[in-house]
């Protein structure tokens, strides 16, 4: 990996993990939720098992030249490029592709977790721009901050964050929940997750359970 990508696409802070990786000083921390205010370490896991999809790792900086390199270097041949950006499948090689209202143009983009960590990426090409948000808090909120730093760098409308320092009350709490369906084209199709409220421990809705129904 060194040899044939990471050096060609001077991607000089990244690797992958095989679990013998000796910079581990120079390595964020990874952190998951606990209760509604609080975090804690996350649990450690083996990076090997992840080979390919989570064992790499990286920068801020380092990710948004491999994004450079995909769409506008010479790392892949022009074939491979066509690939991997063709907008005829919302699923692609590494990138879902949609047309994007918001940004009025196709948009390439992708988002991960494992435990302790949490990375959204977005590519507009008719822009030219990339984001690149990477975190150490297992949180999906990476997605939203990631199309809103978007939104602000093009001058379009995006939501305020506030921070909030009461829990939801117990009305708030019933607003969100119920029972929600995915679309077929989710990985699981049509599977169906249903919230409900529990204010005994935890402020939050948690989500009770996923089936696929089919």
């Amino acid at each position: 990996m060194d040899r044939l990508f990471f050096q060609p696409a001077n991607l000089t802070a990244s690797g992958v993990d095989d679990d013998s990786v000796t910079q581990a000083g120079g390595m964020a921390k990874g952190y998951e939720p606990e209760g509604t205010y609080g975090l804690k370490p996350a649990r450690a896991i083996h990076w090997s098992a992840k080979t390919g999809n989570a064992s790499v790792y990286t920068t801020a900086g380092d990710e948004a030249r491999f994004v450079d390199a995909l769409f506008s270097g010479h790392i892949l041949s022009s074939a491979s490029r066509r690939a991997v950006l063709d907008r005829s499948m919302r699923v692609g090689y590494g990138w879902f592709k949609s047309e994007n209202k918001r940004f009025g143009e196709t948009a390439y983009y992708m988002n991960g977790r494992a435990p302790g960590f949490a990375s959204f990426v977005i590519h507009l090409p008719q822009a030219q721009t990339t984001v690149v948000v990477l975190s150490n808090i297992y949180s999906s909120a990476t997605t939203t901050i990631g199309y809103d730093i978007a939104a602000l760098s093009l001058g379009l409308s995006y939501r305020r964050f506030h921070v909030r320092v009461h829990p939801p009350s117990a009305a708030e709490l019933k607003t969100c929940t119920g029972t929600f369906q995915f679309g077929p084209d989710f990985y699981q199709a049509n599977a169906k997750l249903a919230l409900t409220a529990s204010v005994a421990r935890n402020y939050g809705c948690a989500g009770r359970r996923a089936n696929s129904q089919r």
